[in-house]
C-alpha cells in the first residue's frame, strides 16, 4: 500500500525534518534542532505557530555547517527528484496541493497524522502529508517515514518510553 495507518508503537528512528528519506514537522525550538545535528543527515525546517527564538535557531543552523536549513514560514524545495512544499497550516497546504505544482505538500498544526492524495485543478494528484505530532498532542506521538523515490509513506508512532 502507498499509505499505511499508525502501526505498533516503536522507538523513534531515522531522520527528522524534510530529508530525502523522511519528513517531520513542528520543530519547536533550538534545543530540539540541536539534537538533530547528532543524526548527521540534512534537515529542512520551517516554523509553525510556536516560533520560539528565531535568531537562536538561525545561529544553530549556521553552526550545523549546512546540515540544518531553516526557511521560516514555508519552503518550496526539491528532494529526491520530488517537488515538495511545506507549510504549517493544513488549509494553506490543501490549497497549494490543489494547484498541481508539487508532488508532495506537507503541513502540521492539527497534530493529526494524515497521508492522502489530493486532486489537483489540472486533473492530477498531489500527496498531502501531515505527520501529526512528535509530542503526542491530542493523540499518539507520530512522525512520517517517506520513500521519495517511490512516493510511499508510513505513519510511525513514537514509543512514549523513548521520549524524554
Amino acid at each position: 500500500s502507498r499509505a499505511s495507518s499508525v502501526g505498533s508503537p516503536r522507538p523513534m528512528q531515522g531522520p527528522l525534518g524534510v530529508t530525502s528519506r523522511g519528513y517531520r514537522r513542528g520543530v519547536a525550538d533550538r534545543v530540539e534542532v540541536g539534537h538533530m545535528i547528532k543524526i548527521g543527515l540534512p534537515v529542512h525546517v520551517i516554523h509553525g505557530n510556536n516560533l520560539g527564538d528565531a535568531m537562536a535557531l538561525w545561529k544553530l543552523c549556521k553552526r550545523s555547517e549546512g546540515l540544518i536549513n531553516y526557511y521560516g514560514a514555508d519552503v518550496n524545495i526539491e528532494l529526491g527528484g520530488q517537488k515538495i512544499f511545506a507549510t504549517h497550516y493544513p488549509h494553506y497546504a490543501k490549497g497549494i496541493a490543489c494547484l498541481g505544482e508539487f508532488d508532495i505538500v506537507c503541513c502540521g498544526h492539527s497534530h493529526q497524522a494524515l497521508i492522502e492524495k489530493q486532486k489537483t485543478i489540472n486533473s492530477g494528484e498531489c500527496w498531502l502529508i501531515n505527520p501529526g505530532s512528535v509530542a503526542g498532542l491530542g493523540g499518539a506521538a507520530t512522525w512520517i517515514l517517506a520513500d521519495l523515490a517511490n512516493q510511499t509513506f508510513e505513519i510511525r508512532q513514537i514509543n512514549s518510553s523513548s521520549v524524554r
